[in-house]
């Protein structure tokens, strides 16, 4: 006879609480990294990172793979509905390599409300370290970065994290995971 399993899951849960707070709080005790002022795009030209930190002294900015990933765009989904909270902290923006015409229909298509900047060279993504290698072929990846204004105005970056199916940035994984097949063949469009 096996042991019941509701101890262990309930174990499990806490020591995963206790592992998150610990990875933050490794995070929060990073040494911040000045970068330069990148130059992104939106409809109306450039923009600079340094503008995007003159409302708000902390910055998100989520590197998205576009348009054609479905698994990106249900994480922007996720991000629109929390929108109004995260901003009361903090500036949030959701950059990728499409053209800001297109961002601003899929904005418009999909109710977006956070703003959407372009690095259609992706230089800013790849400095970042989110151009990478995977499945045999190099491209954007998904993450997210978070930005401050140093004491001089100067644009520190102070931590990433990337993103995947399973992870927390994202909660329909951990929903689906309650169900009795997990999320089977399930697929995001």
């Amino acid at each position: 006879m096996s042991p019941p399993l509701e101890p262990i899951i309930e174990k499990l849960q806490d020591d995963l609480l206790e592992a998150r707070k610990t990875l933050a709080l490794l995070r929060r005790q990073l040494t911040p990294t000045v970068i330069e002022d990148y130059a992104l795009l939106d409809p109306n030209g450039e923009v600079r990172l340094s503008e995007l930190l003159e409302q708000q002294a902390d910055l998100l900015v989520v590197h998205n793979m576009g348009l054609s990933c479905n698994y990106c765009s249900m994480w922007a989904d996720g991000f629109n509905g929390l929108l109004r909270h995260i901003q009361r902290r903090t500036g949030f923006v959701v950059v990728s390599a499409d053209p800001p015409d297109e961002q601003q229909r899929a904005r418009t298509q999909r109710g977006w409300r956070f703003r959407m900047l372009s690095d259609p060279a992706g230089r800013f993504t790849n400095d970042m370290g989110f151009i990478r290698e995977h499945e045999g072929t190099t491209g954007p990846w998904p993450g997210v970065s978070s930005f401050r204004r140093g004491p001089r105005g100067e644009v520190q970056r102070v931590a990433s994290a990337s993103f995947c199916p399973h992870d927390e940035f994202c909660s329909v994984w951990n929903l689906f995971d309650l169900l009795e097949h997990g999320a089977a063949d399930w697929q995001p469009v």
